[in-house]
């Protein structure tokens, strides 16, 4: 999914394949009774959604937090088909499993998808950082409440990009996509994006055989070829529902070769913690920041 991070929008692609055993994380769970109205009524940072099963008449329910995974798709009841999040609940009410134009196919569901991607070409992944101790626990926290929190805001995040300028800190978060080593965030002229290939690599021990190391190729190389087609697929999903959607259909169809080579690769053959390559939550950015700039795995 796209999280916007203010003044530097963000993609997340949501995990699939061999990092997260490509399994449903619960889009058949039995709800939860209580009610609620947005996902602040819910607890543990639980997601106030429709029921999967609950069908038009369905109301809001509380469900844990939205998980990633290659789940099916959903058909909603004003006729859209929505990406599942695996935690049981849906952003609408649901009128079916399944596709709401049929079998998934390039350009069926999403007006937004990007058909075409013999015009991608995947960025060599520059060699992450590790336990760098350029961020201090308070320092990250900082970054995540201004930029990328669930209380962020464009006025916070400028304040912390004016305040934290040139420090040490801030270039190990945010480190262009030029640069021969890889921070937490990879940014060119508009955007960053979650260094997702760097994690793995991070966490698999893999960094001396990834391509830019001078190996012969790593499953973060991978894993950030699959995760760049498949924003250059879906880029132009502008809200978290249809991200999804898309990226969903994106990993069966265009972005499919890519998926599977993650797949089929040795060197992946080790899953991954996706809570810490896959931020969802404020606290699970801080602790994907950490990897990099603070004190390390």
């Amino acid at each position: 999914m796209r999280i916007a991070i203010f003044l530097f929008p963000v993609a997340v692609a949501a995990c699939g394949g061999i990092l997260t055993g490509g399994s449903d994380g619960g889009s058949d769970a039995s709800p939860p009774a209580t009610t609620c109205t947005t996902s602040a009524d819910c607890p543990n940072g639980g997601d106030c959604a429709y029921p999967d099963t609950g069908g038009c008449s369905a109301h809001k329910q509380c469900f844990p937090p939205k998980q990633q995974c290659k789940g099916q798709f959903l058909c909603a009841c004003d006729g859209t088909s929505l990406g599942d999040d695996c935690n049981g609940g849906a952003s609408k009410p649901i009128a079916h499993a399944g596709l709401c134009d049929g079998p998934p196919g390039c350009g069926d569901a999403l007006a937004c998808e990007t058909c075409d991607v013999t015009g991608f070409t995947p960025t060599q992944l520059s060699p992450p950082v590790s336990a760098t101790n350029a961020c201090s626990p308070s320092d990250i926290q900082a970054f995540v409440t201004a930029c990328v929190g669930s209380t962020a805001t464009p006025t916070t995040c400028s304040g912390w990009q004016e305040s934290d300028a040139g420090a040490a800190c801030g270039a190990c978060i945010l480190t262009p996509t030029t640069s021969a080593q890889s921070g937490a965030l990879l940014c060119d002229a508009t955007s960053c994006q979650a260094n997702e290939g760097g994690c793995v690599d991070i966490l698999l021990s893999e960094v001396s055989r990834e391509i830019g190391s001078g190996g012969s190729g790593s499953c973060g190389d991978l894993v950030s070829a699959e995760y760049g087609c498949i924003d250059y697929a879906c880029g132009a999903c502008t809200t978290s529902s249809d991200f999804d959607a898309c990226e969903t259909n994106a990993t069966q169809v265009e972005c499919q070769a890519y998926a599977d080579a993650v797949k089929s690769s040795s060197a992946c053959a080790t899953d991954v913690d996706t809570s810490v390559c896959l931020p969802q939550s404020d606290q699970g950015w801080a602790s994907f920041i950490n990897l990099f700039c603070g004190t390390g795995p």
